[in-house]
């Protein structure tokens, strides 16, 4: 925390007040972790003014890995016109409870009937942290065409 002081008659003392009993005599403090934090400004007059700051809690939001539920023959998706691949996002250090978007629109962990293509998805916790991970599903080729032989069978009788 950075303060910024206008007004009264330096010098300045600082008195700060924090979590886990915390306390500094400086202007400036920083390594600090999440809770409420007061500092008491006094000028060389003996004018005092308290203020009371409050650190939220860092997210360490991640997405650790989309794993690809579906397999066909190494594939996600069985064919190039089926939609039927399944992905699930983990992810780790949610500050709450997190909101999770695809691209698609899907908004559970668990995305299903998905085709081959491209995807992303956004988890985001009660901070407002996100963390985005993109992930790609293939299908085998399709078949380029198909080709009737018809042999004639000869009967010798």
């Amino acid at each position: 925390i950075n303060l910024n002081i206008t007004g009264g008659n330096p010098p300045y003392e600082y008195n700060w007040a924090g979590p886990n009993g915390f306390s500094a005599t400086t202007k400036n403090i920083n390594g600090l972790v999440a809770g409420d934090y007061t500092v008491t400004v006094t000028d060389q007059n003996d004018s005092i003014n308290i203020l009371n700051i409050t650190l939220d809690p860092m997210s360490l939001l991640a997405v650790t890995n989309v794993n690809e539920l579906s397999n066909y023959g190494g594939f996600q998706v069985s064919g190039v016109d089926n939609c039927d691949g399944i992905a699930n996002v983990v992810f780790t250090g949610a500050s709450g409870t997190a909101s999770i978007l695809w691209s698609n629109g899907v908004t559970t962990a668990t995305n299903e009937t998905l085709c081959a293509g491209d995807y992303t998805v956004t988890v985001t916790d009660n901070l407002g942290c996100t963390a985005v991970w993109s992930d790609a599903l293939t299908a085998p080729p399709a078949i380029d065409q198909a080709t009737q032989i018809v042999s004639e069978i000869s009967c010798h009788g």
